[in-house]
């Protein structure tokens, strides 16, 4: 559970908000556990594995916004360079203009980091998602709807948070050098949850701030 800081106020993070509307339940764990078995996948392996390549990927366009590339380290695998080949080609085609801002929404007390905004040949302005899904194995990358769903009720709430009047896109970086960019309509749906879970959202808070003050 992630929480932000402002101006005296707490707010949840918006991927906690997603997890409370959604949560990951013990058979969900079982049934994951069951097909990494199944498939000789160790589970924690591929959650560190997903986690660093997703950091990576967030560095390497980071640093191309504030002309830092100079200082990334040289590919160590093919998998990296591969990824590493996706970002520079989409560096070239799109115009970076913000990365990894902080916005806050006061009224429904949640706050998040999006990963950047950018600019397409046509002048048209993007809230964008970078994503990894699945790069870490060795097939090809495979449409999944219901993560491209959750990024796109998360890019929803960053746009909601910062009156984002844009597109909305998800790109997700693919293990064979190339990238997807999945545009996503705002959902509605998902702000009318957070409004009228607003109890919810702030007994979160509190129960979290509490163990934090216990620790």
């Amino acid at each position: 559970m992630r929480l932000y800081y402002k101006n005296d106020q707490d707010y949840i993070s918006v991927t906690s908000v997603l997890n409370l509307k959604e949560p990951f339940s013990e058979e969900d764990q079982a049934r994951y556990e069951k097909w990494c078995k199944d498939n000789g996948y160790d589970p924690l392996l591929i959650s560190v594995t997903s986690r660093i390549l997703g950091t990576k990927v967030s560095t390497w366009i980071e640093d191309s916004l504030y002309e830092l590339r100079f200082m990334d380290p040289l590919a160590v695998d093919k998998l990296e360079k591969k990824l590493k080949e996706g970002v520079d080609d989409f560096l070239d085609r799109w115009t970076l203009l913000r990365v990894e801002e902080t916005v806050f929404n006061s009224k429904l007390n949640y706050a998040g980091r999006f990963d950047g905004i950018c600019k397409d040949k046509d002048g048209n302005k993007w809230l964008m998602d970078w994503k990894t899904f699945g790069a870490w194995r060795p097939e090809p990358y495979k449409r999944d709807t219901k993560k491209l769903k959750k990024a796109g009720d998360q890019l929803t709430l960053y746009k909601e948070a910062m009156d984002w009047d844009g597109k909305l896109g998800v790109v997700v970086f693919k293990n064979d050098g190339t990238y997807d960019i999945e545009e996503r309509k705002p959902n509605p749906k998902i702000i009318q949850w957070v409004e009228d879970n607003q109890d919810l959202i702030l007994e979160t808070i509190k129960d979290e701030k509490a163990k934090r003050a216990v620790s």
